[in-house]
């Protein structure tokens, strides 16, 4: 069952600068005709996409995107933009095919073929995605995961330095913690209520799959400053899957993988991945660097 549109607004009203932004962008939202075509260049920048597939994008219902969308070869499933979704301020959608449902609200609009409900809302302008793909996908880094095994037990917290490993398993209400540098594992899984948080910057390669269950937190170290933008995952398997309410703090990045997450996603950094289903109540993010504070020198 989806949320509903209160306990999303809920969320965001604990999140003042997010919600201050999405207010923003609603009250500058204008409709413009969807099937207005005029011309424009396609954002062929990675790192400007918060999400970003190589054959389908699904964004469920009452969620909230800062950052570009895209879904990448024009001979993919195409994106849809689920009821009363917003890509907010100057947030664009780029994909052959798009869905947009009611009360979506999107600003420019890259498409061959848009089918729209009547109340869908495009505040920029609607330009052709054309027949080529956006942009070539990095490749993969090499994968060499080791034999050793991680299990940290139910409610308890181990660290871990960098190196090879095994399977990784964090048991309920646990945290594995990396202290930063090249981590390969073969596969993670994380039940309820654990975390796989990197204290310090962090490339984390998992030959296999990656699955969390309900309420799991990954990615940079909360109770830090690292930037999202310093932790990186990468994944050579099929599927990156979590539960209801994860807390995603990186760049997960697995060109072959299906990522899925279900309602209430929270997200700082960036996903990238063959197929990409978010369910309701999502809210998705791209990092934003704190400001270095500047000193203030008192007069004499």
């Amino acid at each position: 069952m989806g949320l509903n549109r209160g306990s999303v607004v809920a969320r965001l009203r604990s999140r003042p600068s997010l919600w201050r932004r999405i207010v923003l962008a609603a009250s500058l939202a204008v409709a413009v005709p969807i099937g207005a075509i005029t011309a424009g260049a396609l954002p062929t920048d990675l790192s400007t996409y918060v999400l970003f597939a190589e054959q389908s994008v699904f964004v469920g219902q009452n969620s909230v995107v800062i950052g570009n969308v895209g879904v990448n070869q024009p001979n993919g499933t195409g994106a849809t933009i689920g009821r009363a979704t917003v890509l907010a301020g100057d947030s664009d959608l780029a994909a052959a095919i798009v869905r947009l449902n009611a009360l979506s609200s999107i600003d420019d609009l890259f498409a061959n073929v848009i089918q729209a409900s009547t109340t869908a809302t495009v505040r920029g302008a609607t330009m052709p995605f054309g027949n080529a793909p956006i942009l070539v996908l990095p490749p993969l880094p090499s994968f060499n995961p080791g034999s050793m095994n991680v299990v940290v037990p139910a409610g308890q917290t181990t660290v871990l330095p960098a190196g090879a490993y095994g399977r990784v398993l964090v048991g309920e209400g646990a945290t594995l913690e990396l202290t930063g540098g090249t981590y390969d594992f073969r596969d993670v899984l994380i039940e309820n209520d654990g975390a796989l948080h990197a204290l310090a910057a962090a490339e984390i390669k998992i030959a296999g799959n990656l699955r969390g269950y309900n309420r799991v937190s990954v990615g940079a170290d909360p109770n830090g400053a690292l930037p999202p933008t310093d932790v990186e995952l990468f994944i050579r398997g099929t599927g990156a899957r979590f539960g209801l309410a994860a807390t995603l703090s990186g760049i997960f990045f697995g060109s072959n993988a299906t990522f899925a997450a279900r309602n209430a996603l929270a997200l700082q950094g960036q996903i990238v991945a063959r197929r990409i289903e978010v369910h309701p109540g999502a809210v998705i993010g791209s990092p934003t660097p704190t400001p270095t504070p500047t000193a203030t020198v008192a007069p004499p």
